[in-house]
Formats: C-alpha cells, sequence, structure tokens
C-alpha cells in the first residue's frame, strides 16, 4: 500500500484516484470529475453482495451491467441525510481523516437514495439487469441489451 504517516501519527493515501494501465505498467493519476452511472445504487449493490468488491463491466457489450438484486426502501434513511459531516465520517467512514471530500455528500445522496428508491422502483418489476454505455459525448446513458 502506499501510504505516508502524517504529523498527526495516522497513516493516510498518499495517492488517491489512481489508474493502472495494463500495456505500460504504470500508476497515472485519474481525476474523475463524474464517476460513472447511478453511484448510489451501486453502493447499494456492493453492500448487497456482501461488501465483495464486483465486477460491473460487461466486456462483451463495453458497458456497465447491474444486475437484478433485491432491495427495499427505507424511509428512516431520509433522517440519515440530515446528519453532520462528523456524525457520517464517525459512523460511515473506517479511515474518516483519508476520506476524500466528497464523501459525506455522497452518504447523503445514498441515504436519501435509500429512503426513496427500492427494487421495484428502479428495475421496473423486470427481473433484468440495468445497461450503460458512454456515448459520442462521453455522457453516461442506459439502453436496453436487446436494442
Amino acid at each position: 500500500a502506499v501510504v505516508s504517516t502524517q504529523s498527526t501519527g495516522r497513516s493516510c493515501p498518499i495517492v488517491t484516484d489512481v489508474v493502472f494501465c495494463l500495456e505500460s505498467k504504470t500508476l497515472s493519476r485519474a481525476n474523475f470529475t463524474y464517476r460513472g452511472p447511478e453511484l448510489p445504487l451501486r453502493s447499494i449493490y456492493y453492500h448487497a453482495s456482501g461488501g465483495s468488491y464486483l465486477n460491473i463491466y460487461n466486456l462483451e457489450l463495453q458497458a456497465i451491467e447491474i444486475p437484478f438484486f433485491q432491495f427495499e426502501k427505507d424511509t428512516g434513511w431520509a433522517r440519515a441525510a440530515n446528519l453532520s459531516d462528523h456524525v457520517i465520517l464517525e459512523h460511515c467512514s473506517t479511515s474518516p481523516h483519508c476520506e476524500p471530500p466528497s464523501f459525506c455528500d455522497d452518504m447523503r445522496q445514498l441515504f436519501q437514495f435509500k429512503a426513496t428508491q427500492g427494487s421495484s422502483d428502479i428495475f421496473r418489476g423486470r427481473n433484468q439487469s440495468l445497461f450503460f454505455r458512454l456515448d459520442s459525448t462521453g455522457k453516461w446513458v442506459s439502453f436496453d441489451r436487446c436494442v
């Protein structure tokens, strides 16, 4: 791991948001301004899988594929969207001193999503994957696999 000890004595990543090029075997900084489609849904899918990292890129279709999975809307999460940054970092992060600046806002977006959406809202009663690919302008757009 690439870490540095800060003056506080805590270990913290020196480099975050990196890309590894398989061809050149080099690391490069990845400055993602947009992290792909459906970030809250992908977060719920990750946690529903038991916290295992999942490959959601469909190489054959050159698209992101989020397989159908069950999850329920829970309006109780709406209160969590109003928590302070300090509380969110304390309860939702294993390393609060190393989180990216967007961490708390991302968590609030996830809490709001969980409060208002369930699998029936997202998958619209179809037990099928959702697919997204980049269009000619560089935006992620949804599409049906049959098209």
